[in-house]
């Protein structure tokens, strides 16, 4: 069943498409067409764009933690091989250690005791001390 409309002009009965063209709406839905299709190619290029970027950060973390990973097994292994263990690396890094957790937990209590490696950090919420970690 095809839709007829009569000419604005003659009165004649025209079809939806000699109509349209007659009355100018057919260049305006075609403008309109050409535009939506120009918003939807520039939203589907920008959601490529922040998906490459999305996962090239992905990435660059992980390589930030694999060349970190890198590092700590080639410090472990220098230790290993001087002697030096965890222990005894933490008795002799315990001015480092309290110097860093000062920094890092301002808002806590952090107290070197001096008793050969015991880092005390008193942890704060609201000025209330609600706990103590024992390094």
């Amino acid at each position: 069943m095809t839709t007829t409309f009569n000419c604005p002009l003659c009165g004649k009965a025209l079809s939806q498409q000699q109509y349209l063209s007659v009355t100018g709406r057919w260049e305006h839905l075609h403008e309109l067409e050409s535009k939506f299709k120009k918003q939807l190619k520039g939203a589907i290029d920008k959601a490529r764009r922040e998906e490459r970027s999305r996962v090239s950060s992905q990435f660059l973390v992980k390589d930030r933690k694999i060349t970190h990973l890198t590092g700590q097994v080639a410090r472990l292994k220098a230790q290993s091989d001087r002697g030096l263990t965890p222990q005894l690396a933490g008795l002799l890094y315990e001015r480092e250690l309290h110097k860093v957790l000062s920094e890092e937990v301002r808002q806590d209590e952090v107290v070197h005791t001096g008793k050969g490696g015991d880092v005390l950090q008193h942890v704060r919420v609201d000025g209330r001390r609600i706990g103590t970690v024992v390094y």
